[in-house]
C-alpha cells in the first residue's frame, strides 16, 4: 500500500471521528513542537492546557544551536529568526556604586558559522516569544488552535481514556485517545496516574529568586548586566522586550521579604547595586524562589502514553538545557509516532523514544548538576555563567540505538557495546572526524547544481521532519551503485524516503540514469570533509526525519537493512 492511501483512509477516519487520534496536554515549548510535528506529517491532534491564556514570561530564553536546527526541519526557522537574536554578552559592575564596569564576558563565547553550521550561536528567545510562534504556526498552517482552559482530570491508562474539565463553563467530558502525550510540565497528572517513579533530589543549598518586572532606565538593552558575584550574592537584569526585563537573583538574599512584594526587591536591589537610576514599575510575571532539584521518570512511555518534558525531567536551570531538551523530545517522539499511526512502521517503533532519550537526559541531568555546582562556588562571576560547548547539545547522539545502522566505521561495533550514559552528550564533534550513525547530521554549502551553476542550498535545507533523506555521496564512476540504489529506492513511499546525488569536486557528468533526487556537486569539498568521507567513497547516508543520521553503508543492500528497522515488512 502506498503512502497516499494510507493518508486518504486515515484523513476519511479523522472525518468519521469527533475526536483527533493524538491528545497532548499541555501547551508549552514540548507541547506545541509535537503537535507540529504531527500535524507537518498529516496526523490529527487535539492540544489543551489548564492555563487561561498564554503568559508573558521570559523563563526558557536560551536556544541552543541543535534546537535552533530543529526549527529549519519543523518549518518554523524564518518565524523564530523574527524573534529571537543573539545571546547577548555581558557586563559586571563594581561595588559599591553600581556604575563601572569592571569586566565583559560571554557566557557562551560566539561561534563563528561554518558550512557544517550555519546556526552556531546560542540565540535569546523569551519563552512565551516561543510559544506564540509555534501557537501561531499551528494556527495559520493547520487551523489548529489550542484549547486553553481546558483541565485533564484524569486519565485511565488501560483504556486511554481522558477526562476534561471545560474551566470556564464546568462542563465534563470523557474520550478515548489511540495516543495521549503529556506535556503539562512537573505536576504533570498523567506520569502521576501512570505511578512513574519520579523521585526528587535537592541539589546542594543554592536558592534562586526570578522575575519578570518593568524596568525604566538608561540601561543597555543589547547586554546582560550582572552585580556581585554568584558564591556570596548577585543580582543581574537583562532586556526581553519593551520595558519588559528579568531579573535572576542568587546568594544570600532574604528570599522571605522579597517575595513580599516588588517594592521589597527594588529596596534590596538599590540597597545592594547602589542603582536608584534604575526605575521598576509592574510586575510581568509572580516572584518566584525556588531550590534546584534534579528528577527524572524511569519510563518516558507506558503503552500508548507518551511524557515529554519537564513531565519526565526537571533539571537545574544552569546551562539552558532544560528547553533544549524538551523539544528534542518532542521531535524524537514525533517522527516515529507520525509512522505508526499511519501504519507504516510497527508499534515497536515507538518503544525507542525513550531508548533514545533517557541516556541523553540521564547525562544531561549530571551535566548540569556539575554546571550548578560550578556556578554557586564559582568566585568570579564570568567562570561561574561561562559555559562549554556540550551545552550547544550538537555532540547529542544516539550511536547505541536499535534502529542506527553502522556498516562502515570500526568504532560503531564497540558504541553498541558501550554503556550509553558516557557517550550520549558528546562536547562539539571535531570537523573531518568520522562521523557515526546516531549522531548528528553536518550541514554544508558552496555546491553547483547538475548544470554547474552555483547553488544557495545548504544541505541542512534537504532535511525535514516529514521524511528520510538518502545521500549518496559517489563519484560519476558510480553509475551502476546509483542505478542500483533508485531500483531499491522503489519499495519505499516516494514522500517518505527522498534522495540526493553529492558528487565529489570537479565531478560534473551528462547522466542519464533516471535519477529523480537533487543532484549537487560538492563545489566546496564541505559535504566530504563534513562527513569524513574523504578518500571513502562511495557511501550512502540516511539522515532521519530529526536531522539524526540513521544509517552509513556501503552497499545498496545496507539501504534495506536499515529500512527494516524502521518501516513495516511488504
Amino acid at each position: 500500500m502506498t503512502v497516499d492511501r494510507f493518508l486518504c483512509a486515515d484523513l476519511q477516519m479523522q472525518s468519521d471521528s469527533p475526536q483527533p487520534p493524538v491528545l497532548i496536554v499541555g501547551a508549552g515549548l514540548s507541547g506545541l513542537t509535537v503537535a507540529i510535528t504531527l500535524l507537518q506529517n498529516n496526523v490529527p491532534v487535539r492540544v489543551i492546557s489548564n492555563q487561561p491564556s498564554r503568559g508573558q514570561y521570559f523563563r526558557g530564553s536560551v536556544v541552543v544551536p541543535r534546537t535552533v536546527e530543529a526549527h529549519r526541519f519543523l518549518g518554523t526557522y524564518e518565524r523564530f529568526q523574527e524573534v529571537s537574536r543573539t545571546f547577548p554578552q555581558a557586563v559586571l559592575y563594581g561595588l559599591p556604586g553600581g556604575t563601572e564596569v569592571i569586566k565583559h564576558f560571554s557566557m557562551r563565547e560566539s561561534q563563528k558559522s561554518t558550512p557544517w553550521l550555519p546556526d552556531a550561536t546560542w540565540m535569546l528567545c523569551p519563552q512565551y516569544k516561543h510559544e506564540t510562534l509555534l501557537q501561531s504556526f499551528l494556527a495559520t498552517e493547520f487551523s489548529q488552535q489550542v484549547q486553553f482552559n481546558h483541565e485533564l482530570i484524569s486519565f485511565s491508562p488501560a483504556s486511554n481514556e481522558a477526562t476534561i474539565r471545560n474551566v470556564e463553563t464546568g462542563d465534563i467530558e470523557a474520550q478515548q485517545y489511540s495516543y495521549i502525550i503529556s506535556a503539562e510540565g512537573a505536576h504533570s497528572t498523567i506520569r502521576k496516574q501512570l505511578e512513574l517513579n519520579f523521585v526528587s533530589d535537592l541539589v546542594g543549598n543554592a536558592k534562586f529568586i526570578l522575575l519578570d518586572v518593568e524596568v525604566f532606565s538608561e540601561l543597555d538593552t543589547t547586554i546582560q548586566h550582572f552585580w556581585g558575584n554568584m558564591s556570596e550574592k548577585m543580582v543581574g537584569l537583562w532586556h526581553s522586550s519593551g520595558n519588559h526585563f528579568i531579573s535572576f537573583m542568587t546568594g544570600e538574599w532574604d528570599h522571605q521579604y522579597i517575595l513580599g512584594g516588588l517594592e521589597n526587591f527594588i529596596e534590596l536591589f538599590r540597597e545592594f547595586t547602589g542603582r536608584n537610576d534604575i526605575v521598576s514599575g509592574k510586575l510581568i510575571a509572580p516572584i518566584t524562589s525556588y531550590t534546584p532539584t534534579i528528577r527524572m521518570v524511569d519510563r518516558f512511555s507506558v503503552g500508548n502514553t507518551f511524557l515529554l518534558g519537564d513531565a519526565a525531567h526537571i533539571q537545574s536551570p544552569t546551562g539552558g538545557q532544560g528547553l533544549n531538551s524538551s523539544i528534542q523530545d518532542a521531535v524524537n517522539l514525533g517522527w516515529k509516532l507520525s509512522l505508526v499511526y499511519h501504519r507504516l512502521s510497527p508499534p515497536s517503533l515507538l518503544e525507542t523514544y525513550h531508548e533514545e532519550r533517557f541516556p541523553v537526559i540521564q547525562e544531561m541531568l549530571l551535566r548540569t548538576t556539575k554546571l550548578l555546582d560550578k556556578t554557586r562556588t564559582a568566585k568570579e562571576t564570568n567562570e561561574a555563567l561561562k559555559r562549554g560547548s556540550d551545552t550547544d547539545q550538537l555532540g547529542v547522539n544516539y550511536r547505541w540505538s536499535s534502529i542506527v545502522l553502522d556498516e562502515v566505521n570500526e568504532k560503531a561495533t564497540a558504541d553498541a557495546d558501550t554503556s550509553a550514559l558516557t557517550t550520549a552528550y558528546d562536547v562539539n564533534p571535531e570537523i573531518g572526524a568520522i562521523l557515526r550513525a546516531g549522531e548528528r547530521a553536518p550541514s554544508a554549502n558552496g555546491f553547483l547544481d547538475s548544470s554547474g551553476n552555483v547553488s544557495e542550498l545548504i544541505l541542512l535545507d534537504l532535511f525535514s521532519i516529514k521524511f528520510h533523506r538518502l545521500l549518496l555521496f559517489a563519484p560519476t564512476s558510480e553509475v551502476n551503485l546509483v542505478k542500483k540504489a533508485i531500483e531499491a529506492l522503489k519499495a519505499y513511499p516516494v514522500e517518505l524516503v527522498k534522495t540526493a546525488w553529492i558528487l565529489p569536486q570537479g565531478d560534473i557528468s551528462e547522466l542519464d540514469v533516471g535519477f529523480t533526487g537533487s543532484i549537487l556537486v560538492d563545489n566546496s569539498g564541505s559535504a566530504y570533509a563534513g562527513y569524513g568521507l574523504q578518500g571513502r567513497v562511495p557511501v550512502i547516508v540516511i539522515v532521519r526525519p530529526d536531522g539524526v543520521v540513521g544509517a552509513i553503508v556501503k552497499e545498496v543492500e545496507g539501504i534495506g537493512r536499515y529500512f527494516a528497522k524502521i518501516f513495516v515488512s511488504a
